[in-house]
C-alpha cells in the first residue's frame, strides 16, 4: 500500500509538472504569436504611413501642378516614388492584352526599373487655357440648353485609377492615356508636344497623334 501510494504520489507529481511544462509552452507560444502580431502590426503601420506620405508629395505636386507654376521650361527627373512606379507597372501589366502565342504577353509580367517625370512650363500652360477655353464653351452650351456629357461610351476606368491622386475633369474629356514612340522622338516631344510630323506616314492610319487604352498596343509604336 505505501508503495502504491508513492507511486500515485509520483505519478500525480510528473503530472503536474508535465501540466505545468505545457502551460509554459503555451505562455511562450502564445507571446510569441503577440510579438508577431504587434510586430506585423508596427510594419504595416510604418508601411501605411510611408504611403501616406508618399501619397500626400504625390498630392502637393498634382496641387502645384494645377497651380500653373513659372520656372524652368523643361524639367526631367528620375524617380524613386515607390507609388508611382507601381502604378506604371501596374497599368503596363492590367491594360495589355495577353493570349497564347501573343506578341502582348510579355507585358503581363512587366518590370518597370525607372520612371522619369517630365515637366514643361511652357506646354502646360498652353494646355490649361486651351482647357479653361473649353469649359467656358461647355458653359455657353449649356446657357443655351446644350448639357455636355462626358465620352459614351466611357474609357477604361483602371488607368486613373492608378492615379488617384491626379485631378481629371471628365466633362472635358481629361483622361489618361498611353503613347507609345521611338528613343528618338522623346526629347522632341518634351519640348515641344506632340506633333503628328514626327508619327510614321506610312502608318495604318496615317500621319498622326494616337493614344491608347492598352499598353501592348502603345507598345508596337515604342
Amino acid at each position: 500500500k505505501e508503495e502504491l501510494r508513492l507511486v500515485t504520489e509520483a505519478n500525480y507529481e510528473l503530472e503536474q509538472l508535465q501540466s505545468s511544462r505545457q502551460r509554459t509552452r503555451d505562455e511562450e507560444l502564445e507571446s510569441t504569436k503577440e510579438e508577431l502580431r504587434l510586430v506585423k502590426k508596427a510594419r504595416a503601420e510604418t508601411e501605411s504611413e510611408h504611403d501616406q506620405a508618399i501619397m500626400s508629395q504625390l498630392e502637393s505636386a498634382e496641387a502645384w501642378r494645377q497651380a500653373r507654376p513659372q520656372g524652368r521650361i523643361r524639367t526631367v527627373s528620375d524617380t524613386s516614388n515607390r507609388l508611382l512606379i507601381i502604378a506604371v507597372e501596374r497599368i503596363l501589366r492590367e491594360t495589355s492584352h495577353s493570349g497564347s502565342g501573343s506578341a502582348c504577353s510579355p507585358l503581363k509580367a512587366a518590370k518597370v526599373v525607372k520612371v522619369q517625370e517630365i515637366s514643361n512650363q511652357v506646354l502646360w500652360r498652353r494646355y490649361c487655357a486651351r482647357r479653361e477655353e473649353i469649359r467656358v464653351g461647355h458653359a455657353e452650351l449649356e446657357q443655351q440648353g446644350v448639357r455636355v456629357e462626358a465620352l459614351s461610351p466611357p474609357l477604361r476606368t483602371d488607368l486613373q485609377q492608378a492615379f488617384p491622386w491626379m485631378t481629371l475633369d471628365a466633362r472635358l474629356g481629361e483622361c489618361v492615356l498611353l503613347h507609345g514612340t521611338r528613343g528618338i522622338n522623346v526629347d522632341e516631344i518634351a519640348d515641344n508636344g506632340f506633333d503628328e510630323r514626327l508619327s510614321n506616314p506610312t502608318g495604318l492610319y496615317g500621319q498622326g497623334i494616337y493614344f491608347a487604352e492598352q499598353s501592348c498596343k502603345a507598345s508596337q509604336y515604342a
